[in-house]
Formats: C-alpha cells, sequence, structure tokens
C-alpha cells in the first residue's frame, strides 16, 4: 500500500491534488513502467495526464541520458534529484524509490517540475553579468566595487584594470580590506561616508574632485558612486589631474586675454574719442571757413562803399576849392552819399550778423554747458552758419519748431546734431547737383522734445540703418568719409542729451532721423 486510505474522502482529496498540481507527479514500477502520469505540466511536454501509463521510461527517454542515469540509480533503490532538459524544456527532477519488505524497490515515486523560465532568467541574467563586467573591463574609467561586511564595513571586492592603471597600482592585493585600510588618505575625505550611505541606502553621490597623494597614488580624481545591489556600491573615477591643470592654464590665458582685450579696448576708445575729436574741431574748422567767406561778401561790398564815398568826398572838395561845385552837382553828391553809406551800413549789419551767429555757434562748439535758449532761435543760426556749404546746393531747408519753445540744454550738442544731420544729407543724399528738401520738424509732448529729421533723398537700405550708428561706418569713404558724423550725433543724444536717437525706414523713401530728449 502506498498510503492510507481509510478514510473515505482520502481518494477524492488525492485525485484531486495531483490532477491540479503545476509539477508532473508520477509513479514508476520496479521496470520503470509508468503506473501513474499527472499533472498540469505535461503541457509543456505535449502530453495529456495518464497518456504514458505502461510506457516504460527507460525506453521513452532513451535519447536522453542524463534522464536515463537518474531514472537507473533511482530503480535501483538510491534518491536523486537533477536539472534535466527534455525538447527545450527544463525540468528540477526529485525521484524517491519505495520498498518492499524485504528491502527491494517496488516503486519509484517522482515529481518534476517546469523551472524553463527561471533557467532562461538565469542564463540571460548571466549573459548580462557577463557582457557588464566585459563593459566594466574595457571601460576608461576606473571602477571598484565594495560591500558591506556584517560589522558595517565597505570591503573592497573588485577592481578593472583601468583602475590599476590608473593609480599604478595592482588592486588584487588591497581585495578583501576595508575603504580604509585600502585606501588610508580617504578616512579625511567625505568618500567613506559617502560610498557607505550608496551602498547602505541607495544615495547616489558625484563630485568633481578628490585629491589623493600618498607614495604610490598621485592626483585628483572625478568620482561617481551609486548602488548596485543592498549592500553593495560600485565607485566609477577618473584622473582629471591634466584637465585641471590645463583648467588652470586656460584659466590664466583669459585672464590675461582679457587683460589685453581691455587695454586694446581702452586704447581703440582713446583713438576714437581722439578722432571725435578731431572730426568735431574739423567741423569746427569748416564752420570758421565756411563764415569767414561769408563774411568777406558784406565785408567787400562795404569796403568798396567807404571807397566810393571817400571819392566822392574828394571831388565834392576839389570842386568848391575851385568854384566849380553848383546846386546841382552838389545834390546829386549828397544822394550818392546818402545811398553809398546805406549799402555799407547794410553791409555792415550782415557781417555782424554773421559775427554773432558765429560767436553763439563757435562758443557752443568749444564748451560744454547747459543754459536756456530759444531752440528755433538757435537752429536757425546754425542754418545761417552752413549757408556757405547750403548756397552751392539745390536744397531748401523748411524748419518747422513753435517760436516760444525755450529749452534747457546743451546748446552745443544741438549744433553738433544739427550740423552733422545736414551735412550727412549734403554727402550722401541730395549731392551732385540734386534738387530736395531737408524738413526739421519739432514738437513739444509734455516734458519731451522731439525731433523729426528728413529729406527726399534715396534714403538707406536695411545694412544702412542696421550699421549707421557704429563707428567709422561709410560709404564715401573713397572720397573722404569718416564714418563719425552720425556715431558723433548717436553719442550726442544717448549721453549728453540722454535721449534715444533711431532711424526707422521712411514711408516716402528718403533718410529719416527720429530723435527724443
Amino acid at each position: 500500500m502506498l498510503t492510507d486510505n481509510s478514510h473515505p474522502d482520502f481518494n477524492f482529496l488525492f485525485r484531486t491534488i495531483v490532477l491540479n498540481s503545476q509539477a508532473i507527479n508520477y509513479i514508476l514500477d520496479k521496470d520503470g513502467v509508468f503506473l501513474l502520469s499527472e499533472g498540469r505540466a505535461l503541457e509543456s511536454l505535449g502530453l495529456n495526464p495518464g497518456q504514458v501509463v505502461g510506457t516504460n521510461a527507460l525506453e521513452m527517454y532513451a535519447l536522453f541520458p542524463d534522464v536515463v542515469t537518474m531514472l537507473k540509480r533511482s530503480l535501483a533503490g538510491e534518491s536523486c534529484r537533477g536539472v534535466f532538459e527534455v525538447n527545450g524544456v527544463f525540468f528540477d527532477n526529485l525521484m524517491n524509490p519505495l520498498f518492499d519488505d524485504d528491502g527491494n524497490v517496488e516503486f519509484v515515486i517522482g515529481i518534476s517540475t517546469d523551472i524553463t523560465a527561471r533557467v532562461l532568467y538565469a542564463e540571460k541574467l548571466e549573459t548580462s553579468e557577463r557582457q557588464f563586467r566585459s563593459i566594466i573591463e574595457s571601460s576608461p574609467t576606473g571602477v571598484h566595487v565594495y560591500e558591506l561586511d556584517d560589522q558595517g564595513r565597505l570591503i573592497l571586492k573588485a577592481a578593472n584594470r583601468t583602475s590599476d592603471a590608473m593609480l599604478g597600482i595592482q588592486t588584487s592585493e588591497k581585495i578583501g580590506k576595508s575603504i580604509e585600510e585600502a585606501f588610508p588618505l580617504l578616512v579625511d575625505t567625505e568618500i567613506p561616508r559617502r560610498y557607505l550611505e550608496a551602498a547602505r541606502d541607495g544615495v547616489d553621490w558625484h563630485t568633481e574632485q578628490i585629491d589623493y597623494d600618498d607614495e604610490r597614488i598621485s592626483g585628483a580624481f572625478d568620482v561617481y558612486a551609486f548602488q548596485i545591489r543592498p549592500g553593495a556600491m560600485a565607485a566609477f573615477f577618473l584622473e582629471i589631474t591634466e584637465q585641471i591643470r590645463s583648467r588652470e592654464e586656460i584659466r590664466k590665458l583669459n585672464e590675461n586675454l582679457e587683460e589685453k582685450v581691455r587695454e586694446r579696448t581702452r586704447d581703440l576708445e582713446e583713438a576714437r574719442d581722439k578722432l571725435v575729436e578731431s572730426e568735431k574741431m574739423s567741423s569746427l574748422g569748416r564752420l570758421v571757413a565756411g563764415v569767414a567767406h561769408e563774411i568777406n561778401t558784406p565785408v567787400g561790398v562795404c569796403k568798396t562803399g567807404i571807397s566810393y564815398i571817400e571819392e566822392l568826398v574828394q571831388s565834392l572838395r576839389d570842386r568848391f576849392n575851385n568854384d566849380e561845385l553848383t546846386l546841382e552837382d552838389f545834390n546829386e553828391t549828397l544822394d550818392s552819399l546818402a545811398e553809398s553809406a546805406a549799402s555799407s551800413h547794410k553791409s555792415i549789419d550782415q557781417a555782424a550778423s554773421l559775427i554773432r551767429s558765429f560767436k553763439n555757434v563757435a562758443v557752443d562748439q568749444t564748451r560744454s554747458a547747459s543754459r536756456q535758449f530759444s531752440l528755433k532761435a538757435y537752429i536757425e543760426e546754425v542754418l545761417l552758419s552752413l549757408h556757405n556749404r547750403l548756397k552751392t546746393t539745390s536744397c531748401d531747408i523748411v524748419l518747422e519748431c513753435p517760436e516760444d519753445l525755450i529749452v534747457e540744454t546743451d546748446p552745443g550738442a544741438i549744433f553738433q546734431i544739427v550740423t552733422n544731420l545736414v551735412l550727412n544729407t549734403l554727402a550722401h543724399g541730395l549731392n551732385d547737383g540734386v534738387c530736395g528738401t531737408i524738413l526739421i520738424n519739432i514738437t513739444k509732448r509734455r516734458n519731451r522734445i522731439r525731433m523729426i529729421y528728413s529729406d527726399d533723398g534715396p534714403g538707406l537700405d536695411e545694412e544702412g540703418r542696421r550699421s549707421i550708428f557704429e563707428p567709422f561706418y561709410t560709404t564715401k569713404r573713397d572720397i573722404g568719409g569718416t564714418g563719425l558724423g552720425m556715431h558723433i550725433v548717436y553719442n550726442l543724444v544717448t549721453q549728453t542729451l540722454h535721449g534715444e536717437i533711431s532711424c526707422p525706414e521712411s514711408p516716402d523713401r528718403g533718410f529719416l532721423c527720429v530723435i527724443n530728449f
């Protein structure tokens, strides 16, 4: 008897358990013939429960030597356990013999559990670990693996070849030692604590620089530590001594370059300032030349008139002394004298007006000081000082400005701005005898002055609008353009007047400049 089946429900319960088992439950007689074959795992072999009953197991598995060997051992009276593969399915097989009263094997009871999934997983895991070890070994970074022992110490368990080459040691000498024993100088750093947190708590850690220097290891290292499983961690490290040295050299080089750039910038700024001042003085020189030329005309007329008066007086005296003077001659002479005197007086007034305007703008040019003045009257004086340049062109200037607009600012800046804008138009827009009009429209909005300067010349292209205020930008360098005129205007508006200036696209295609201050 295999079991005590005196309980009325025993056979039913036994049958239920065997039929629903996830393993294969089988019984062999002393010759190896199946007496029982049940369990759901038979499906993995393509068999049904009871299908092989009456079949000799030794013959059935004759092509599987491992199975046959285990069967023979069990039939000989040995309890056996082993893993074997049948048609791609892996089984964990347990065989126990049962003996009769004479001690001979009467039956063999066996249980075979399908462990295919576990075996495949183990193979994948082994393959993965093998690949991981290969990657670690070929890694260009050093790798150390630590595990916690029973006392909670970090014990060095493994290291790759790169770490040996990087540290210049045989790490195998340190395997099995605690981190403090293997690398004593690390005790005074945060590494032991960080490694412990990584292994025990799974806290990743990275530091850009750890310095180590003893009789065998010298250098700076970038370190990254992380948990590979509870109680174990890996540290990846890379020597960065040369990088730090290079970084320091680059930093010093950058400092030197920055100082050289600052020096060059100062030199360029000084050169620019000198050029700007030179341009201003050149502008003043042109103003002096122009005013001198303008004064020559009324002074010449005045000199001619005075010479004519002297001749008339001498003629009148001669005729009077010779008793040749008639009343008619006397009256004609008086009329001529009055005419010449009036013409001379007019010319003197014109010269005085020019000199007065020149004095105002010349003083404002050479002295930077704010004062109150009528903006319209002052711009008219500026335009008068430019008359010598304007009279040789076909250009008209229209000034639209309220008569009562009084401003308090630096008049020299206003002079330079208006002068450079007009000269810019004469050089670029309305040159070569082109007829045109310059419009200067000035309005006051709250406490701000808006000046809109425009002409009906060809205007600016996109590059010109983008670059017009840059120093030395000019399209007339071949005929002596310096590229400083509009740069001076920009600086005067933004720095002296604390305003804004722009050159938007003109709807009328000409040049347009908007100034607010």
